[in-house]
């Protein structure tokens, strides 16, 4: 069977996607892949087994004239090689993916990875609404990251034909390997992703400014949006923050840190960040939403903050502070645990591997 990948980037293919494309491989699959190469060793690495389409996306973009390019540049591509199966992963994928799978009659499963602008009031939203409801009933089966997803779309009008929740994208347990608890003086919190408003970059950032210390530590790794950049680099020069740019391995950064600070208000489908941390042994502080709740389990493995709310983050950071060294390292214990009995990545590979079929 040759099955077709529409993805963003290649490192977000290969970080989240791997096991599932190696998967397919060993079963005697012919798998095509199209994202942007913003990585080229794990291009390199991919093009070994997969034919890849270099792509240029911008997650972001919201110009009719490139949108409607790119959905012309999918369907040229699906026109070429003739798939048997199309598989897609986050909103742009599965709409611009869907309406060319539609289309040319092409069994299709997108993954809804969390509702994005359909969770916030606008234009935009009823868009993207009428979309959904055109595209979505086309799908052999849709995966959804969270039950509250599957509730929206069923509330909302959103036709689904079939439909699984898997764990997330699951984690590879393998890959992150629970590490020993660091011991030493310092506390070190971190951030790890996207520096952007609706992840609560500003109020890690707030805090990072008003507890930073001699002994606490505020690390922060990811692509910076444009309109924090002076905030980073003021933090930064004044000794409050250690900003380590993208990072493409968070593993060797989740090992060093004290805690994992994600004070998100972003829709989340599920937060890989906080799987990773949690395989890893890590306790997290972040808001309780959908996305996180699943994950996190308040004074478990984890403490809940409130959203845009940076004084209580910092309250919720000076708890943290006080709990003894044995406290914290059982916290990352439990989150190991949680991870290992409800989000292995091995579940997500084997419903792709049952719903990818001959028509």
């Amino acid at each position: 069977m040759h099955i077709l990948i529409l993805s963003n980037l290649m490192s977000y293919t290969w970080n989240f996607r791997k096991e599932i494309m190696d998967a397919f491989v060993s079963r005697g699959d012919r798998i095509t892949i199209v994202c942007e190469n913003d990585d080229p060793e794990k291009y390199s690495e991919l093009k070994k087994t997969c034919a890849i389409i270099d792509v240029p996306f911008n997650g972001k973009g919201k110009n009719p004239a490139q949108e409607l390019k790119l959905i012309r540049t999918y369907h040229r591509i699906i026109k070429k090689h003739k798939p048997d199966f199309l598989l897609t992963f986050t909103i742009k994928m599965n709409l611009y993916g869907g309406l060319c799978a539609k289309h040319f009659g092409l069994p299709w499963i997108p993954m809804i990875t969390g509702l994005g602008e359909l969770e916030k009031e606008g234009r935009l939203r009823g868009v993207l609404m009428a979309l959904h409801r055109f595209v979505i009933p086309h799908a052999k089966c849709v995966f959804f990251q969270n039950i509250q997803n599957l509730k929206f779309f069923k509330t909302n009008g959103i036709a689904v034909r079939k439909s699984m929740v898997l764990p997330g994208s699951g984690i590879n347990l393998e890959k992150y390997p629970l590490k020993p608890y660091p011991r030493g003086e310092k506390t070190e919190f971190s951030y790890i992703g996207r520096l952007t408003e609706a992840k609560g970059i500003r109020q890690f950032l707030e805090a990072a400014e008003r507890l930073s210390g001699e002994d606490i530590i505020f690390v922060a790794a990811g692509k910076c949006d444009t309109e924090l950049v002076a905030m980073v680099d003021k933090l930064v020069a004044d000794g409050k923050l250690k900003y380590l740019g993208i990072v493409a391995d968070s593993r060797d950064l989740l090992a060093q840190t004290s805690c994992l600070i994600l004070p998100t208000y972003h829709p989340e489908g599920m937060s890989n960040v906080l799987l990773e941390a949690c395989a890893t042994g890590r306790p997290a502080i972040c808001t309780e939403r959908t996305g996180t709740r699943e994950i996190i389990k308040d004074h478990v493995n984890g403490l809940f903050c409130r959203e845009k709310d940076t004084d209580n983050l910092c309250l919720v950071i000076s708890h943290f502070l006080k709990l003894s060294y044995d406290e914290r390292a059982q916290m990352g214990l439990e989150g190991r645990k949680i991870v290992e009995k409800s989000f292995d990545r091995a579940v997500v590979v084997d419903a792709y591997l049952s719903q990818v079929s001959t028509r």
